[in-house]
């Protein structure tokens, strides 16, 4: 059995069916999913990153989700999402966190 917090999944699923203000809504209600990671140690925002959620991403960070923050392999989110060939966010994420 998973020890991922299930909300952790329900805003996951929120992102993935591109419902923007209900993810917004789950991390206004929930401030504490921005410091949760899945099952095999991504952070959420590594995910809103890689599928790439500008706007929600802003958000995230600006309600506490750390951008340094590393995954559980010790990857940072830009080598994340180099690794996902995700260039176009990688280079987007530099412009708007200072030192990444």
């Amino acid at each position: 059995m998973s020890e991922t917090d299930p909300a952790w999944y329900e805003l996951r699923n929120a992102l993935y069916a591109q419902e923007y203000e209900r993810s917004v809504a789950l991390v206004e209600n929930r401030p504490e999913l921005v410091h949760l990671v899945n099952g095999i140690g991504e952070p959420v925002l590594f995910e809103v990153a890689a599928l790439g959620y500008k706007e929600l991403f802003t958000r995230l960070v600006a309600a506490g989700a750390d951008p340094f923050t590393a995954g559980a392999d010790g990857q940072g989110l830009v080598d994340y999402l180099s690794e996902f060939e995700n260039e176009d966010m990688a280079t987007w994420v530099r412009s708007q966190i200072p030192g990444i």
